[in-house]
C-alpha cells in the first residue's frame, strides 16, 4: 500500500467514524424525554439537509426542520 492510499483509507475511516458518532448522537437526542432538546438536534443538520417523518413529510434544510413546515 502507497503512502497516498494509506492518506485516503485513514481520511475513509475518519469520515466513517463521523458519521458513526452523528448517527449515535441523533439517536441519543431524539430518545429522550420529554423531548426538550430541539435546538440540539437542529444544530445536526447542514443548510441543504431533508429529513422525512412518517406521515408528516419531508423537511429541507435547518429552516425547514425548525420551522415545521415540510415540502411535501
Amino acid at each position: 500500500m502507497t503512502l497516498e492510499e494509506l492518506e485516503a483509507e485513514v481520511i475513509r475511516l475518519k469520515a466513517v467514524q463521523e458519521i458513526q458518532n452523528l448517527q449515535a448522537k441523533w439517536g441519543f437526542l431524539v430518545q429522550r424525554r420529554p423531548l426538550d432538546n430541539w435546538d440540539e438536534i437542529i444544530e445536526l443538520f447542514t443548510d441543504d439537509a431533508t429529513i422525512e417523518i412518517g406521515d408528516s413529510g419531508v423537511y429541507v434544510g435547518r429552516e425547514g426542520v425548525e420551522s415545521g413546515e415540510g415540502a411535501c
